[in-house]
């Protein structure tokens, strides 16, 4: 369950490790990020039950059911609601801060020694404006890779 825009962290100490939960229920960048915060947040706690209800005495889970409750009164409430749910595919848009809106689609595939644990993947349709943006951070990277050549003048 961790965060994966890279913007989490501000709004919680050094030793709490970034977590979509922390980011989805406490940090007010939430908002942006998510185009429908209230469909993420409850996909969120119906994994966080089911997580919880497969492994009730996994103490990280335990904690930061307890730790999300005190922030959080709209945690607390889906919380009540007892919704459990276990998605592995859909489609999500998102505002990211550096490319913009994307709509993606996204995939959990099982690890075959865990069927608990999934990885989870999102592509865009391929001749959208989703799929462009989406290969921009990957442009970056290449380009931060490549050798830098240095002329000289004989």
């Amino acid at each position: 369950m961790r965060a994966r825009d890279g913007r989490e962290g501000d709004h919680n100490t050094a030793q709490q490790p970034p977590n979509v939960a922390r980011y989805v229920f406490v940090d007010p960048r939430a908002e942006h990020f998510h185009a429908d915060l209230d469909e993420a947040k409850g996909l969120l706690v119906a994994v966080l039950r089911a997580t919880a209800g497969r492994d009730p005495l996994d103490k990280q889970v335990t904690e930061l059911i307890g730790e999300l409750f005190t922030p959080s009164p709209d945690f607390s409430t889906r919380w009540a609601e007892h919704h459990v749910h276990r998605h592995s595919r859909g489609r999500k848009v998102v505002n990211h801060p550096a490319v913009g809106t994307m709509d993606l689609a996204y995939d959990g595939f099982a690890l075959p020694g865990d069927p608990h644990v999934s990885l989870p993947t999102y592509t865009a349709d391929p001749g959208t404006p989703s799929a462009d943006t989406l290969t921009l951070p990957a442009t970056w990277a290449d380009t931060r890779k490549q050798p830098t050549i240095w002329a000289t003048s004989t």
